[in-house]
């Protein structure tokens, strides 16, 4: 009887080693291992551990290691490393078993599977002014940022949360990717939903992502930007570490530009163990070239006895304290954009985590604030932040928290990748911060607020010489650079927008480009048409590529990206072809021709005859 059951655990622990390693060889393979589903209003402690392995665990370590550990049941693998996730047959976490796995030799590292907490709370679910918009000089009655760039949808933003409606009429269309990644391992899924409890992820995606311009609901931040969701919450709302961890690299390895993470855990909550691996997992997006934006925590003022914000034992249990403005991660992650929240009048929200320079363990360590909103019931919900919603009362609502404030910021990006798809994530987190206004919220964050005028100028004006960025799984994006006076600014969102011309950057060196002539022309030729349309826009063809009335640095750009290739006919005066000649294939590439046209007409000055020369010999 004993050696029958011995025989039957062993066969099951040969079965499961072999899928282990079949996981780690091909991490995104559609195998799925439960996870147990928790309550969404639990305070006890986690019921499963990530073990850290000294290096990849092989069947025979893995066998060994459940048979002399009974009580733990394996789950599954974080993505690209040595860690496992194992559950607990009956019971929470304890101290003793922490200790007895931390001292077995083939083991480096173990650690509760830690909870994380989304950081906001839903209000109200009626359509109203988005004054955040305003705020971050996305739009308005002066010049911003959409009157410069509406976006690109080749560039995608990575949402690591709770799930997506992805039925709403503000998203559809506007989804590049969905994936579950709640059970353990990542699966790609055709549809979703939210939780009717917490529509959280949903909100957060049409502040990056919700279509704009349609006439009806909201404009998001990032205009043509498109979402990818990564839900890493369980059927009880449960977000475990793990899956954290998983979305993250998930969507670093499925085509996203931008990721942004509405939630985390306190610093205090989470041993070093925990912090390094969620460290790690951030690098890895980092180091594909990805820009990381986090919420930066909603327990900066009183916590109103707001279980996010509870101290917890080394077993993830409440101590019956709360924690006060301390840090959380992966917000305080290193190249992680971490963004605290102000309220509509510009101030600090009393609800959100802020530097403090008095405090060593604390510091200066949130880079942004961007608008959480403040509000407290349906009369004063315009001060809250308006977006997409999954309810049974209506398709969009009012959300507050550092949880709002970060998707924006993460559109923001977005923008700044479309603008200049060649530059790097470093570059995009710089300009960000260098160009917000410090003046807001003084002292909350290193940089202040924002401001999408500056940074997507910012990013027009640098040229950065070499191969455009390559997208894992995606296109090379294409810069959408639209006149704001063919594309005009959505009505629902701020009427009567007067459009203004975008001035022109300051001059930079340009690069010295090496001929590549003669061309090699495609065979068979591609259908028409092949040029250009210069209807409505008289300097095309004296320089203008994008037809913006100003001959400048963004004209060489697109010049610089469809050099010797037949630049694309739609979307029109979307191309840097100044000299193209319908039905004459010579013509039809962008070539050293078109550039001679533009250096002898550009405004710059630089490399040019004297401004305003529209001469084309």
């Amino acid at each position: 009887m004993n050696r029958r059951r011995y025989l039957s655990v062993f066969s099951f622990l040969f079965l499961f080693c072999i899928l282990y390693q079949g996981l780690f060889l091909a991490p995104f393979k559609n195998t799925v291992f439960a996870a147990d589903t928790l309550d969404l209003n639990s305070t006890s402690g986690t019921n499963q551990i990530i073990v850290v392995f000294n290096s990849s665990p092989t069947s025979t370590t893995l066998m060994n290691f459940v048979m002399n550990n009974n009580q733990l049941q394996p789950k599954y693998g974080l993505t690209a490393s040595n860690s496992m996730v194992f559950g607990l047959s009956t019971g929470t976490v304890s101290a003793q078993l922490l200790t007895t796995i931390r001292q077995q030799s083939n083991v480096k590292a173990v650690f509760p599977n830690y909870h994380m907490t989304l950081m906001g709370t839903p209000n109200d679910t009626y359509v109203g002014q988005q004054w955040n918009l305003q705020s971050l000089k996305l739009v308005g009655s002066a010049q911003s940022a959409w009157d410069v760039t509406h976006g690109s949808s080749s560039i995608v933003v990575g949402v690591i949360d709770s799930g997506i409606d992805s039925a709403n009429p503000d998203l559809a269309g506007k989804i590049d990717s969905m994936a579950d990644c709640s059970t353990g391992t990542c699966t790609t899924v055709s549809s979703m939903t939210d939780s009717l409890t917490e529509p959280h992820g949903t909100h957060v995606s049409g502040l990056i992502g919700a279509v704009t311009n349609n006439g009806q609901g909201i404009a998001s931040s990032g205009f043509d930007t498109k979402v990818m969701m990564v839900k890493v919450a369980d059927a009880g709302g449960q977000i475990m570490i793990s899956n954290v961890i998983n979305g993250i690299k998930w969507a670093a390895d499925h085509g996203a530009k931008v990721i942004n993470m509405s939630l985390g855990q306190l610093a205090d909550n989470l041993d070093a163990n925990a912090i390094s691996q969620i460290n790690d997992a951030v690098s890895y997006a980092w180091g594909k070239g990805i820009v990381l934006v986090a919420s930066a925590g909603n327990c900066g003022g009183n916590t109103n006895g707001d279980n996010s914000c509870a101290l917890t034992d080394a077993q993830g249990n409440p101590t019956g304290q709360f924690l006060i403005n301390k840090k959380v991660y992966p917000a305080a992650s290193p190249n992680v954009i971490s963004v605290a929240a102000i309220t509509r009048d510009g101030t600090l929200a009393p609800y959100s985590e802020h530097n403090d320079a008095t405090d060593s363990s604390i510091g200066n360590w949130i880079d942004v604030v961007a608008p959480g909103g403040l509000c407290s019931s349906q009369n004063d919900a315009q001060n809250c932040i308006l977006s997409t919603f999954y309810s049974t009362q209506g398709d969009y609502g009012y959300m507050a928290g550092t949880s709002m404030a970060s998707p924006q910021v993460a559109g923001i990006a977005a923008l700044l990748f479309a603008v200049n798809p060649h530059l790097t994530n470093a570059q995009i987190k710089g300009m960000i911060e260098s160009t917000a206004d410090k003046s807001i919220a003084s002292g909350a964050s290193v940089n202040g607020e924002p401001n999408a005028l500056s940074a997507v100028n910012a990013a027009s004006a640098a040229v950065t010489p070499g191969a455009p960025t390559v997208t894992p799984g995606g296109d090379t994006p294409t810069p959408s650079l639209t006149n704001a006076a063919d594309t005009p600014t959505p009505t629902p969102v701020v009427p009567n927008v007067t459009p203004s011309v975008t001035p022109t950057p300051s001059p930079s060196p340009y690069p010295t480009v090496p001929p590549k002539l003669p061309h090699t022309y495609p065979s068979p030729m591609p259908s028409g048409p092949y040029c250009p349309a210069i209807t409505n826009c008289s300097h095309k063809e004296v320089g203008d590529a994008n037809c913006d009335g100003v001959v400048d640095e963004s004209d060489f750009k697109l010049w610089w990206e469809e050099f010797d290739t037949i630049p694309p006919a739609s979307p029109a005066n979307q191309n840097a072809n100044f000299a193209c000649v319908e039905g004459n294939k010579s013509s039809y590439f962008a070539d050293l021709v078109s550039f001679e046209i533009w250096r002898r007409n550009s405004i710059s000055g630089l490399m040019s005859t004297a401004p305003g020369n529209n001469s084309n010999q």
